[in-house]
């Protein structure tokens, strides 16, 4: 039986996080390690967005961390047909209106190097001060395409502005279908649902990452890097 997905809004709880810890684990970072997994500091509450655990979070971050593939290798392995481009891997979609675990990589082989102009969102990190904390997610990009995991779904999409192109999968607050149309703009990402108004931004600021999701303000830090 399909377990319920769970996006609470959390604003409310007395939660002191440091807003500027650069190590979630350090003694003075928002989290801790408890009997269920990662937990925010002082509170119980669990790192995740179904039934995650420690392991499960960190299971692509082995694979996939480490040095980002030189211009020049990148040139030789097109030479040699063995450039994998984000159109050799099909779309990932989320099955049903969930996931019950949290779900492999889906661009670990691609090796095309991102597009101009495209911010370097790639990670999995976690809301540590915001509308939402806990909530956790991972950033995969190759060329101009950028897939999103976390509350559950999966939502793959190119950057081009495009509803053709962009997330055509089910809403991860009631799995209603939605389209939203994604594209990068002065290194930010922006998503449009159903092609009209940017609702929803993703940008870098120092070692953090602030989404901001239908008005609500987050900050997120990073768990560990993604790479191809």
């Amino acid at each position: 039986m399909h377990k319920k997905l769970v996006l609470a809004v959390l604003a409310s709880a007395p939660i002191a996080l440091a807003a500027a810890a650069q190590n979630p684990l350090a003694p003075d970072g928002p989290f801790v390690v408890g009997e269920a997994g990662l937990e925010v500091a002082d509170t119980g509450l669990a790192v995740r967005d179904t039934e995650l655990s420690i392991a499960a979070l960190y299971h692509s971050c082995p694979e996939m961390a480490g040095e980002k593939p030189k211009k020049l290798k990148l040139e030789k392995l097109a030479k040699k047909g063995l450039l994998i481009a984000a159109d050799d891997i099909p779309v990932a979609h989320t099955p049903g209106c969930g996931y019950e675990e949290f779900p492999p990589p889906v661009l670990a082989a691609c090796n095309e190097p991102l597009v101009a102009g495209a911010p370097d969102l790639r990670g999995l990190w976690v809301v540590h001060q915001g509308a939402f904390p806990g909530h956790v997610e991972r950033i995969e990009q190759c060329g101009n395409r950028i897939v999103i995991t976390g509350g559950g779904v999966i939502h793959d999409m190119r950057a081009d502005g495009t509803l053709a192109n962009g997330v055509n999968d089910v809403s991860a607050i009631d799995c209603n279908p939605i389209q939203v149309a994604a594209e990068f703009n002065d290194g930010s990402h922006d998503l449009k649902p159903f092609g009209l108004a940017v609702l929803v931004t993703r940008t870098l600021e120092g070692e953090e990452l602030i989404w901001n999701f239908l008005g609500r303000s987050n900050r997120l830090v990073k768990l560990c890097d993604l790479a191809p």
